[in-house]
């Protein structure tokens, strides 16, 4: 119900400002604000009872109920920045003129069709060995294979289904995790629990689960490069259960390690 952080003091911004507690503490609430509209904000502000620091370096978040994914929210969604310098320019400037302190540093971007980034020459954790990072965004999986096939794109981010296409290309080198993202099907009717649905029987939403062919998904449609978990969290991920089976009522034989 408690988690401590101690930063590494020679964590530094992309301003040259050390990274604190306090701007810790500040980021973490800030992503809390509804009129901000973070990603993971309404969880956080529904787990985190409150976030204290002892002193620049050392922090303790505070939990209402346990929040193993905050670890997960921490290093995806939740970009540490520094309190002094949005409190200066406001969250309107901070979105065009954004400052952190990974080892890449923001240079410039255009909604929806780019991002730019430089590598810290003095990062405190590691100097990146690639000086820059062109991000381009297509969501057409036959532009970005041409992109990288014409030397355009190094790295391409396809969808499984076009595996076959690319695996005995000798101008791909592919590079895949089965436990990147967690795809789920969600049952939207239970959002209206006064409105009639079939759903509301638990006997039907165990029905439909043992109907979806989580194997053959996996196998056939995907190419093995996925594979079907019974927890909301990935097998990677703190707080994951190996032993809770995706169909109801089922329970895996633990594992012995």
């Amino acid at each position: 119900m408690t988690i401590k952080f101690t930063l590494n003091e020679r964590a530094k911004f992309h301003n040259g400002e050390p990274v604190t507690a306090q701007d810790v503490k500040f980021s973490l609430e800030r992503a809390m604000r509804p009129e901000l509209k973070g990603f993971r904000g309404p969880v956080l502000k529904q787990r985190i009872d409150r976030i204290e620091v002892t002193d620049n370096h050392h922090l303790t978040v505070y939990l209402r109920t346990s929040c193993p994914e905050l670890f997960e929210f921490s290093c995806q969604y939740l970009g540490i920045v520094p309190k002094a310098y949005v409190e200066k320019v406001g969250d309107e400037e901070f979105a065009k003129h954004p400052i952190g302190a990974g080892p890449f540093k923001w240079v410039d971007y255009q909604q929806d069709v780019f991002v730019k980034a430089e590598a810290v020459e003095d990062h405190y954790r590691k100097v990146p060995y690639v000086k820059t990072l062109d991000f381009k965004f297509s969501v057409d999986p036959a532009t970005l294979m041409a992109m990288f096939r014409s030397g355009e794109a190094d790295i391409v981010r396809l969808p499984l289904s076009v595996y076959p296409q690319v695996k005995d290309d000798p101008k791909f080198r592919v590079v895949w995790a089965k436990y990147c993202s967690g795809p789920a099907l969600a049952f939207a009717d239970l959002a209206f629990p006064n409105e009639p649905s079939p759903f509301h029987d638990v006997r039907v939403r165990r029905a439909v689960s043992y109907a979806i062919n989580r194997k053959a998904i996996c196998e056939k449609l995907l190419h093995g490069g996925a594979e079907p978990w019974g927890d909301l969290f990935a097998p990677y991920e703190p707080g994951c259960d190996p032993i809770l089976s995706p169909f109801p009522m089922i329970r895996k034989k633990p594992k012995l390690f």
